[in-house]
């Protein structure tokens, strides 16, 4: 069953805006490896924070 191709862009949104990184290598028959990086903290400012 395939999808829309919507989550991936949406994880890497959120690994972006916390500073992160991704990389994705696929070979045909052999599957998909994905490689998500976060920092200890993230680099966010709190919008609501007064």
């Amino acid at each position: 069953m395939k999808g829309h191709g919507q989550g991936l862009h949406y994880a890497r949104t959120v690994i972006l805006a916390h500073g992160g990184t991704i990389n994705i290598e696929s070979e045909e028959g052999k599957g998909t490896a994905i490689l998500v990086n976060l920092p200890r903290r993230a680099n966010v400012k709190n919008k609501y924070k007064h």
